[in-house]
């Protein structure tokens, strides 16, 4: 992540407030700067291209990394590199910057490039520390001269951007650096002639593993960021591909919504549906991805399986999820059983209906809880309707939202609300539920309660009438209402 100037600069002159005395001499080991609360500021000040590892003494991995980044620095030194300098510091012991940075996660690796702090998140080896330098300080990417060093880079990776143009424009480098910097296309230049037959043409070439092998970038002639990031969007993401991690970006933050297939690996021989996945796929890949995920113990997938609330027990699940710029997804999901019987025309229809808006999306909302540990009933999204409109019994419901913490009233009631449906719990002809508006959405509900907390009645027999408190928060008075209300 990249951290503005701006908010560099503040960083600093923060800094500056809290710290007391500065020091122009760095302390070295094996050609790594020592940083510490006192030196911090004049260290980056004076070296403009400044790699930092934050480490604390406890953590495994970064003894580790102390051996590759003592490495690095040698490799640097070695090939007269002054421009780029390695330094760490030991949070446990400099508060000050453990205050600055705030890592995550130790160790963390930044890189300041020319006031600009860039976080590293590529392996902590050696070569990769180097090969992440030389990419930031403008050193063009890997050059080869045959066709077949290109298919040996292949060979090695999923999906290879090739050169074949000159790279001695100085514009074309600062846009392709844009995408070279990423580690999960693997770029390289190969201009010679053999390469310029052999392509045709003077262009940007993506090989891949996976569905049309060879596709050529078609701007030529309005190279800009912006169209590579639109070709790459299109063509480096598999239509029906296995989710792995390549896809985290494009799956949450990409700029169209996604097409997931979910389902058991043990069960996941489904060549048939993946064949239709991909027919249908590729009508509409301009404008949607499409993943398959196998639900393994498979770190990344369990994630995303979690996030998405898929268990087992819902296996097959297809749906279309559509993230918001507010950072909430909106989820379609299709009919079970037209996902076990798929067919192109259910799947093509599916797909349809979601660009013509004709299919209804899940409520946001929470998870149901796993157990009740309350009197009440703890409603989300999911099970408003089944519980309370098409239940057989007369149910009272709090609604809250948010705001609830930090209303008096609101934590109160919260309150009174176990005492009450704890009074009531061994009462067949009435249920008590608490739902948090603020949490959970109700979609085709014509009778949501205009401010927060409100009490609803919904009568058994007949849940089109819903009858609203409009008395006092107090126990006597709402056990009145309800009676009153219920005849009892």
């Amino acid at each position: 992540m990249n951290i503005s100037l701006c908010f560099f600069l503040l960083l600093i002159s923060l800094y500056r407030c809290s710290i007391s005395q500065e020091q122009n001499e760095y302390y070295e080991n094996v050609n790594v700067l020592i940083m510490n609360d006192t030196n911090y500021l004049s260290m980056v000040e004076s070296f403009p291209f400044l790699m930092i590892a934050l480490y604390t003494p406890w953590c495994g991995s970064c003894h580790i990394l102390s051996s590759e980044f003592v490495k690095t620095a040698y490799i640097l030194k070695e090939g007269n590199n002054t421009t780029v300098r390695l330094a760490q510091v030991d949070l446990s012991v400099n508060p000050h910057l453990s205050k600055v940075f705030s890592p995550e996660q130790y160790p963390t690796i930044l890189f300041y490039y020319d006031g600009v702090l860039i976080k590293y998140t590529e392996e902590l080896d050696s070569d990769s520390l180097i090969d992440f330098i030389n990419k930031m300080m403008g050193i063009p990417f890997p050059v080869v001269d045959t066709v077949e060093e290109v298919n040996s880079t292949l060979r090695n990776n999923s999906r290879v951007m090739v050169a074949t143009m000159s790279l001695s424009d100085e514009r074309i480098i600062s846009i392709v650096k844009e995408f070279y910097l990423k580690p999960s296309i693997k770029w390289i230049n190969c201009h010679s002639e053999e390469c310029l037959k052999y392509y045709n043409k003077s262009s940007l070439i993506l090989l891949k593993k996976f569905d049309e092998p060879v596709v050529y970038f078609q701007n030529e002639n309005n190279f800009t960021v912006e169209n590579i990031d639109s070709f790459l969007d299109i063509y480096s993401v598999e239509i029906g591909g296995e989710f792995d991690s390549y896809y985290t970006d494009f799956l949450f933050n990409g700029n169209k919504p996604s097409f997931l297939y979910f389902r058991n690996a043990l069960n996941s021989t489904q060549t048939d549906k993946d064949k239709i996945i991909k027919e249908i796929g590729r009508k509409y890949r301009k404008d949607m991805y499409f993943f398959i995920l196998n639900i393994t113990s498979k770190a990344i997938l369990t994630k995303v399986a979690n996030y998405f609330k898929i268990t087992e027990s819902l296996l097959p699940r297809a749906q279309i999820v559509n993230f918001t710029s507010e950072g909430n997804y909106y989820t379609y999901i299709m009919n079970k059983s037209n996902v076990e019987f798929l067919t192109k025309d259910s799947f093509d229809s599916f797909i349809s209906d979601f660009f013509s808006g004709n299919l209804q999306r899940e409520p946001i909302g929470e998870a149901p809880p796993k157990r009740q540990t309350s009197s009440y009933t703890y409603l989300v999204s999911s099970t408003f309707f089944e519980k309370v409109v098409n239940s057989n019994k007369t149910f009272c419901v709090l609604f809250i939202d948010l705001s609830c913490g930090y209303s008096d009233y609101c934590i109160k009631l919260v309150a009174l609300w176990e005492k009450l449906s704890n009074k009531y719990i061994d009462n067949d002809s009435i249920n008590f539920g608490l739902f948090n508006y603020g949490k959970n959405e109700l979609i085709n509900f014509d009778n949501i309660p205009q401010q927060f907390p409100s009490i609803m009645l919904f009568v058994k027999g007949d849940k089109n009438k819903v009858i609203e408190y409009k008395g006092e928060g107090l126990l006597i008075k709402i056990e009145n209402w309800i009676a009153e209300q219920l005849d009892w």
